[in-house]
């Protein structure tokens, strides 16, 4: 496929002027559908115009100087419009049935957390699953109140039986209390909530 370029309204009068003065019969001939008054074309081979340009150069006065730059100055290169092949039918409605079948999966997904009776069930109808995580928490909490308690009476007890009085039974079962008691909280928190 030969180059073709842009027909200006400059190169069509070039042309015109070829046609009228300087070109030879077999040149006017191609350059005759592109002229002013019968142009129906967007685009002119590259190579028409160039030789029309020789043909000027060799046969115009020195006075009439064209430069071949100054020709295609407001010209460029001509692309043929792409046409788009025609669609297969069935290939389109193939491709319409997997849309839907994606968008489908695509809702699925996005509503699998939404639960259907939260909106219509009753208020009794999470009543198991809400039972079940409250007793999970009160047995951690009696759980730590016995391990402090314990620790009370260990501490109290321990003392009780070196022979100290009862003050400083009292304080060694605190102190130990205390500090089963902070990381009885420490470890509940971390693994618990």
């Amino acid at each position: 496929m030969a180059t073709s370029i842009i027909l200006t309204s400059k190169i069509q009068n070039f042309i015109d002027s070829m046609i009228s003065d300087f070109a030879p019969d077999n040149l006017k001939g191609q350059l005759d559908k592109y002229s002013s008054q019968n142009c129906s074309e967007k685009s002119i081979p590259a190579s028409l115009v160039i030789k029309a340009y020789k043909c000027f150069t060799e046969n115009s006065k020195d006075k009439e100087k064209i430069y071949l730059h100054e020709l295609l100055e407001d010209s460029d290169l001509y692309y043929e419009p792409i046409k788009q092949p025609e669609r297969n039918p069935e290939l389109l409605k193939r491709l319409e049935k997997l849309k839907a079948q994606q968008e489908n999966r695509d809702y699925q997904q996005m509503t699998k957390n939404v639960r259907v009776e939260a909106f219509g069930g009753s208020i009794l109808s999470d009543v198991g699953k809400d039972l079940r995580s409250t007793s999970a928490q009160l047995i951690g909490v009696l759980n730590i109140l016995l391990t402090i308690v314990g620790a009370f009476v260990f501490g109290y007890m321990a003392t009780y039986y070196i022979g100290k009085p009862i003050p400083y039974c009292i304080i060694t079962g605190f102190i130990l209390a205390t500090v089963v008691a902070v990381a009885d909280v420490y470890f509940f928190i971390k693994f618990e909530v």
